[in-house]
Formats: C-alpha cells, structure tokens, sequence
C-alpha cells in the first residue's frame, strides 16, 4: 500500500500544484494513513487531515512550522537519519519506528524530490503485536519472519545457525542450506568475522544481549553493513541452549554516520550515548577528540568523565540528569574537562532521554560541542555588561526594559524595590492586565498608545510621558518615563524598549502648592519696576514672572511659557557658560547670599541688551534642598555701552601706540637690509672698475644676495599678515610627507647649528605643503636665532590619535613666563632683547593662524635661561578643503 501512494506521490510532486490540488489532494485527505509534504528546510507544505491530527496542529496556516517542531517521536530517532539520508542521497527510504509518546509501532515511507518530500506514516501497530503472537506458532512464525524485511536467524552453540528466513536468500543469492551450520560465516566480510566471533565467545558465557557491525555480501557481490541483535532464549530448566537474532542493512545509516563524523570534526562537536542499564558509554569520534584522545582509543566510562571534569561539575550534572529522567524533558548543562595537556575547556551538552516500550529510561543521548572560545568572548561581554549594569543600578531611578509583544518587564535595576515597593522578579511577572490595574483609567489609553508608538519608532527617537500609577501598597503616585528603542529583531523591527521612569509626585505636588503662593508673590512683585521672576528647579521652568510685558526687553509673551532651556537659548553664547555656572552654584548657596550676574539677551527684534541678574535662595525643601530661587533682572544695556565706549578708546589709545612701535620696527628692520644691499652694490661697483677678481666679487654678491633674501622675508610676512587681516589666506591641500619636508626644511638650516631630528613616523599628511614649510621654517629659524651660545637643535614629532605633532627644542635664552601668553600675538617681540634680535614679530603670529586653518593647534613651553619648546599639531587627514570663510 505505501509503495502505491509513493507511485501517486511520484507523479503528484511532477505535476504541477494545481494538479495536486484538484486530483491528489481528494485522495491523499481521505486515506486513513499520516501523508505530508516537506520543502527541503523541513516546513510544512501540505498536511493531511489525518498529519493535522497525528501532529496535534490548530493553525490553518503550517508553512512557519517546522517538523521538528511538532514531531511527536524521540530525539535521535532513526527518523532524523533517514529523511536526512533520504533528502541527501535524493533517494526513496521505508522504514519502521516505534513511539514511546504513541506506544505504538509505525511503518514509515519518504519520496525525495528536488524541492521537497513527501512523507507516508502508516500505523504498523497491529502487525508487530501479531508477530509477538506469530512466535508461538512454529508454521505462522515462519511466515512472519520470512516477511519481515531483515534476516532472521537462531545460532546455537558454537555460532552454528539452525534457521534463516526467507531474506536470507533474497539478499545472498544463496539457498537456505547453504547458510546453516557455520556456512553462513562465508558471506561476511573476512575483516569483520574475527571480531564477531570474538564477542560471541564473550556473550555466549555471560548470556548478555549483544550487537555487532558487520559486513555481507550480497546476491551481486558487494559487502553492505549490517547490524544484528541478538538474544538469548533461555531453556526451562535455565540454561541457554539458543539464541535468536535478526541482521539488519545498515550501509546509508553507515555512511551516514561517516558523514556524521567529518561533520562533527568540522564543526568541533561530538556525541555519545550511556546505555543506564549496563552503564555502558559509547563516544563518537567527533568525542574523543573534544576531549582530546584519538577516536576509540579507549572504552569510555562515567569513571573517566568524572576524573576529566572540574571537581564541581559531576555533582550538578547527576542532579540535571536525574531530573530529565524524572520529568522526561530534554537537558542542557555546560561540563568543564581538563585535557591531558590540562587546559582547562567548556563544553556544551545537550541530551535526552530515551526510554524502552514499558517508558522505562533506558538510554541518555547526548550532543557535545566546545563552546570554551564563545564563553572567554561572553566573558568580556558579560565585563561590560556588569559594568553598564552597575551604572545602572547605582541611579536612583527605575530602569527598566519592555518586551513590545508580550508587555512584559524583561530587566528592572535593583532601585525597582524602593521606588515602587515590587521587587525586580515581582515587576517581571506582571503582564499585560496587571499594569493595566496600575494605571490611572484616565491616564490608560494614553500609555498605551504610548506603549505601542514603539512598534513603528526610530532609533534615536526619545518618547516621553507623565501618568499616574499605584504602587505596591495601593498609593497613587506621578511618574514621568523617558523611553527609546533597545533592541530590534533580524527583520529590523524593534522588539523591546528601555525606559527611565521618575517619581515626579513631589514635583507634582510642588506645583500645586506654588499654585496656592502665587497671588501672594504677584501682589508683592508686581510693583517693582524690575523684572522679578522665581525659577523652579524641580519643574525646571520659570514659575512666576511679575510682568507679562516687559518694554525693556521687547518681550510681549508669558515667561512662565519658558523653560530654563528656552531662555539659554537667547543667551549670547560667550556669556552662556556663566550664566550655566551663575545658575548652578544658587543650588548653594546660603539663604543670606546674593549671586549677580552680567550677560547679553537676544530680545524680540533679535538686539543684544545687557542684563544684571541677582538671585537669591528662595525655598527649600525638607532636608535643606533649594528648590526655588528668586531672580531680579535689570537692563543695563545704556550704562554698557558706555563703558564699552570707554573701552574702544583705551583700546584705540593701545593700537596708535602700537602701530607708532610698527612703523618704527618696520621702517628699521626694512632700512637696514636696503643700506647694506647699497652698500654692497656701491663696493662692487668700484672693484669692478678695478677689475677686481670674481672670488672677491662673490663675497660682497653673497652679502646683497643675503639682504634680499632677508628683505623678501619682510615683505612675504607683511604680505601674510595683510592677507590674514583681509581673510584671503587661503590653503592648497595636498597629501605630502611630513619626514620629508622637515629633512628638507632641516637642510636649508643646518649650517651653523646641530639639529637632530627623531622621527619614527613616515605616514602621509594632508594639508598645505608649503604654509607648512613655513612654519617650521619659523619655528627653527627662531630656534637658531635665540640660541646663539648653544648650537643644539632639536625636532621631535610624532602621532597623538589623529594628529600628527611638531616640536622645534632650542637650548637658548628662553622666554621670561610673563610674555608666553603674547608670543603668538601680531608685532610681538621680547623688549629686553629688540636691539640684538631682528625681526617685525609677525613669523610666529602667521604660523598660528596657518596651524589654525588646518584645523590644529599649537603652543610654547619655555624657562628662561634654559630655551624653548615650540610646537604644533594638525591632523592626518583634513575632513574639507581648507578656505577662508
């Protein structure tokens, strides 16, 4: 019969679907057999009414559910092998499986296609209670045993075989005759029969079951694998004078297990078995080698897992596995072995127990892998997550992370007990109806649309919502909760969500009081000509303000509509962080002090006005805590501006002096390279009149060449300085060596002066180029030029994160600690020394502003007597072309 569906199955799965629906799904849901079909991932396509109910399946829509989902057979079953087998070798199998969770025995039938396949249970149940019964009739037990699809045999004493079945010769091409006796032993494979032989000799005295492996030829020559069980029947009187045994082909399931073996080599697993009876363990190779010994090398026993395992580990794996067989559920525990080497390694098991036909545990099954690399990454997971961990329960808010399918709380930090009387498992366990009791009915549908508005949220979005709730003792309080997405799944949708929740009933509490003060405070208030206004901290807003309208500032709106943050936003931002620091040390101060400060507002007409602010403690709460502070607020934009008058002029009184310095430094530094050049032009002439010869005219050709060179210093700086000032100093970017350029630079500069140059680095730099010759050009020149006693050099540079730093180290006059601050200021020179150094005082106040432009910085260390350190940084890589805004 089975062969006959998997004919109509054949050309079922070679038609198209539709076919399948209108003819063979009218016969296929009629039969009174288990049919279903499998895509090559094991999800159902299509299932019988009889599967539907075989399987125990509600849903109309299967195609999510896998196999092994709802497969009501053991774990490790033969079942796995062969439809794995089947979908592998693409290949038709029958079989027979007896459930445990059935008690009964099935035949079962698999047709392989490219796509899927199809599989056939039919319940076999009856026939095997009938060859129980068949046994006691010699004439009926021959029939049955010639059925059955396996040879079946008795041996009597030396291995000599009485009878065989039918499948004896259909198999070996052989008549009956020609295996009884010992002439069965010439179909074995001559490898294999020594071994078998062997084990009889044992099990023969003991009269213990046994099973071999073993190798038969067939009708057409080829040895196959065959496995044999083999029982002793034990006369009246006791004694075992027969034995009965049936060999069944193995050679997939063979091959199968060899696959089995690479594949747990590949992926670093194994398994084994413990028969619970005999005690017996049975190690894959893929086991052996977990535990480093080479396959069977030796006979495993609970002996050797113990002495191999972490002292600590055999107690609680006993109590697992004793558990499992208690409870008949699968098992999962982590055993940590030594090596023989003694490294110390973790590995996974996961097993089940199987259990005979009278539901007695009989075996365990277990899966091994080493998972001793994932746990030391877990363990610098687990690291960080204690730390994070520990932040979070150190606040003295309640943290917690929402599961959005199932409502439910998956982690509350340890603040949950004393915030709202639950403790963090109790939280857990609340579900959807118990929040619902929670929450105020008229604040529910808000916190729910809230809740759900997560399902669609983006990553960066914070959401934000006050509700009240009870807590554990029934006392209705406020929260206010901060929320944004936590986790999403493999299809991108967010799956759970991290709140911030604050007790804000105080707060609300506050706010009704303040409510209650109010009219007092206007009617002192509002006859002051001054801007008076009280500052909540726990609302952080403006709570009160005595005028709605206040002309000064070109304000016609509500201050109380402002919070702290909106009124930061109109602060002029030099003046922000005072006014951060002014706002922050009123928390301190005590109930007799005045803080003041100065600052620009943006008004309406978006102008500047300057305010004076006092402020002053005025409410505390409880335990001392300022909670509120008054603030007064005049404009003083008038006297400012005079002031800042007063200022300009001090200011401009400084430039004249400074621009009169100047001229006088410039009209010198520029008058003397020309009087040389002239000099040295007007000496030339006369010897050229007196033919003087060219190595004399080359020295005084050095000198005017010296003074020109000089000359076009002064000029290029000054051309610098009018371009900064104009804000045309632009920048050509390039990628350039920086070891390079300063072996280069360090060249032109070498010839009076040692200068050593330690660098290790040879990475590309982007910038300009030549602004960046010119500033080391500037810094060594100034090295050289304040070091005249001592003739050491120093360049240093190396890498500080994304920066790459330049230090020019002279050993000279240094610099006095009072004019550090104005060295790269424009026309700075040291004073005591302007006679004996030359210069305008601009070299180093244009390489400031070339290290500016590149985004970098720069700076000077210096002790006087002892030289000076000048350096600068810029990056490796300029984010934009560098211009001039």
């Amino acid at each position: 019969m089975l062969n006959c569906y998997l004919f109509a199955v054949n050309r079922a799965l070679k038609s198209t679907w539709t076919d399948f629906d209108n003819g063979f799904e009218t016969i296929v849901s009629n039969i009174s057999e288990v049919f279903f079909l499998l895509d090559r991932s094991q999800h159902f396509m299509y299932l019988n009414p009889k599967a539907l109910r075989f399987f125990g399946i509600q849903d109309e829509d299967t195609s999510h559910i896998t196999l092994w989902h709802v497969f009501p057979f053991e774990k490790g079953s033969k079942l796995a092998e062969f439809l794995t087998f089947s979908i592998l070798e693409n290949k038709s199998i029958t079989d027979q499986l007896y459930s445990t969770s059935h008690s009964r025995w099935f035949k079962i039938a698999t047709y392989p296609t490219e796509t899927s396949i199809a599989v056939l249970i039919a319940d076999a149940n009856e026939d095997k209670v009938a060859y129980e019964k068949l046994k006691k009739n010699e004439a009926n037990f021959r029939l049955v045993l010639d059925f059955i699809p396996h040879i079946a045999f008795i041996l009597k004493s030396g291995m000599e075989v009485s009878f065989l079945n039918q499948r004896w010769t259909e198999y070996t091409g052989r008549t009956l005759e020609a295996g009884l006796g010992t002439k069965w032993a010439e179909m074995i494979h001559p490898d294999d029969y020594a071994a078998k032989r062997k084990l009889w000799d044992e099990k023969s005295q003991s009269g213990d079951p046994f099973e071999t492996e073993f190798r038969v030829r067939n009708a057409s020559g080829e040895y196959r694998w065959h496995s044999d069980r083999i029982i002793p029947i034990p006369a009246r009187n006791g004694t075992i004078t027969m034995w009965v045994g049936t060999a069944t082909e193995i050679h997939e399931t063979k091959l199968n297990k060899e696959t089995l073996e690479k594949a747990e080599m590949m992926t670093n697993s194994g398994h084994y078995e413990c028969n619970l009876h005999s005690g017996k363990i049975t190690f894959s190779p893929g086991a052996f080698r977990l535990f480093g010994y080479p396959p069977n090398s030796f006979e495993p026993t609970l002996k050797f897992l113990n002495f191999v395992s972490h002292p600590e580990d055999p107690p609680k794996i006993n109590d697992v596995i004793n558990q499992a067989i208690a409870t008949s559920v699968s098992f999962e525990y982590i055993r940590r072995i030594y090596l023989p080497n003694r490294q110390l390694r973790h590995i996974l098991t996961k097993g089940t127990v199987i259990y005979n036909s009278e539901q007695k545990a009989e075996k365990i099954f277990e899966i091994i892998h080493d998972i001793s690399d994932k746990i030391a990454a877990g363990e610098a997971l687990r690291q960080q997550h204690h730390f994070v961990r520990q932040i979070a329960e150190a606040t003295p808010d309640l943290i917690t992370v929402i599961e959005i399918d199932s409502f439910r709380i998956t982690y509350a930090n340890i603040e949950v007990s004393t915030f709202v009387g639950y403790s963090a498992e109790e939280l857990k366990k609340l579900d959807y109806f118990d929040i619902k009791n929670l929450i105020h009915p008229d604040d529910w549908q808000n916190f729910k649309d809230f809740f759900n508005g997560f399902r669609s949220a983006q990553d960066k979005e914070i959401r934000e919502i006050e509700y009240r709730g009870k807590d554990a003792g029934g006392e209705l309080k406020w929260f206010k909760v901060r929320s944004k997405v936590f986790e999403r799944n493999q299809e991108g949708l967010p799956t759970h969500f991290i709140s911030i929740t604050q007790d804000i009933t105080a707060k609300k509490l506050a706010e009704k009081e303040l409510k209650k003060n109010e009219h007092f405070i206007k009617e002192v208030t509002e006859a002051s000509p001054d801007l008076i206004f009280v500052v909540d901290l726990t609302l952080e807003k403006i709570s009160y303000v005595n005028h709605s309208f206040y002309p000064d500032l070109g304000w016609s709106i509500d201050l109380t509509e402002l919070s702290l943050n909106d009124v930061k936003q109109k602060i002029y931002h030099e003046d922000l962080p005072a006014f951060e620091k002014f706002h922050s040390e009123l928390k301190y101060i005590s109930d007799e002090d005045v803080k003041e400060i100065e600052y620009r507002l943006q008004n309406r007409q978006n102008r500047w006005k300057w305010l004076r602010e006092r402020g002053k403690v005025f409410q505390r709460d409880d335990k001392g805590n300022v909670t509120q502070f008054i603030i007064n607020i005049q404009e003083i934009t008038e006297k400012k501006e005079v002031l800042e008058k007063q200022k300009e002029n001090e200011v401009l009184s400084k430039l004249v002096e400074k621009k009169d310095e100047f001229m006088s430094i410039a009209s010198h530094e520029l008058k003397t390279p020309i009087t040389t050049l002239k000099a040295s032009i007007q000496v030339m002439k006369r010897l050229i009149e007196r033919h003087t010869d060219e190595n004399t005219l080359l020295v005084f050709v050095s000198k005017a060449t010296q003074q020109v060179n000089k000359l076009t210093s002064l000029i290029s700086d000054l051309m610098d300085n009018a371009k900064i000032q104009a804000g045309k100093l632009n920048m050509n970017i390039s990628a350039f060596s920086m070891h390079e350029l300063i072996m280069e630079t360090v060249a032109h500069h070498s010839n009076l002066h040692n200068i050593t140059v330690n660098n290790n680095l040879d990475e590309l730099v982007e910038g300009d180029k030549v602004r960046i010759e010119q500033v080391i050009t500037n810094f060594l020149s100034n090295a050289i030029k304040y070091s005249p006693k001592n003739k050491e050099v120093r360049v240093d540079v190396k890498r500080e994160n994304r920066f790459i730093k330049v230090s020019v180290t002279d050993f000279g006059i240094g610099i006095p600690e009072e004019k550090l601050s104005h060295v790269f200021d424009r026309f700075f020179r040291v004073e005591e020394k302007s006679q004996e150094f030359s210069g305008l005082g601009l070299g180093l106040y244009i390489s400031a502003e070339i290290v500016k432009r590149h985004k970098g910085e720069y700076g000077v260390n210096s002790q006087l007597g002892k030289g000076s350190t000048f350096w600068f940084k810029i990056p490796l890589k300029q984010a934009f072309s560098i211009k001039e805004e």
